[in-house]
């Protein structure tokens, strides 16, 4: 949680730069959502790898197992380990678990960011403008509106054709337009990066408490038969 907060706030102050007061449009997006949306499209991918029932905890396990050795010391400490990922595995709780954590992570950075980013922008006047010397003013005029679609369907204000092609850099806008943008940045956070993990954090922590209920013990199995007059033992005690 720690981390994720000091990214959040790190990304939010990088996106707006360190003592300026202009800031570019096309480097502030990136910086807000571009780590977000990649690490959202390694969760997908992992999504389908668990969806064709594939061994989706063998990456985990040398960095467990690294975390295990530094929090249970002892040699029981890789066998907890072991017994742990196998039982996560055969019950499916082991993807759901670590999305869980993983959209957590996100939810933490991205709120961070914006409460960052508004104070930021309330607090300070920032010139915003769009330079790039690879794209021309219609190709940016193209994207910007592409970005602004979602937020233009869920009702938050966003810049015109107009408005876009005059924040080049080139011509004064007067404060409302830079006021625009500056609700337009942190919408795209709002809606392109906390909004999709607020959600996807509900549905893995439902699905890991539907596949927790709904866990079973083979207890055939030799090891839990060997373990069971223990286990007697343990509960009449």
């Amino acid at each position: 949680a720690l981390l994720a907060l000091l990214l959040g706030l790190g990304m939010a102050q990088a996106a707006l730069g360190f003592g300026s007061e202009r800031v570019n449009i096309i480097r502030a997006f990136l910086l807000l959502l571009g780590v977000p949306t990649a690490g959202l499209l390694l969760w997908a991918g992992g999504m389908l790898h668990h969806l064709l029932r594939r061994r989706q905890t063998l990456a985990l396990k040398r960095p467990w197992r690294w975390l295990t050795a530094r929090i249970a010391r002892g040699p029981e400490g890789p066998l907890l380990m072991q017994a742990l990922i196998n039982v996560l595995q055969r019950q499916r709780l082991g993807f759901w678990l670590v999305s869980w954590v993983h959209h957590l992570f996100w939810v933490i950075a991205l709120t961070a960011a914006a409460v960052r980013l508004w104070l930021l922008l309330a607090f300070k006047r920032y010139f915003f403008q769009w330079e790039t010397t690879l794209l021309d003013s219609e190709r940016f005029v193209h994207l910007a509106q592409w970005a602004s679609t979602g937020l233009n369907f869920l009702g938050f204000a966003v810049p015109d054709e107009q408005a876009i092609r005059l924040s080049d850099g080139l011509t004064v806008l007067p404060p409302s337009a830079h006021a625009l943008w500056a609700s337009w940045l942190i919408a795209c956070v709002l809606v392109y990066g906390l909004l999709p993990r607020l959600l996807l954090l509900l549905l893995s922590l439902g699905c890991y408490r539907y596949y927790q209920r709904h866990a079973q013990l083979d207890m055939q199995r030799p090891g839990l038969m060997t373990l069971l007059p223990r286990l007697g033992e343990t509960v009449q005690e």
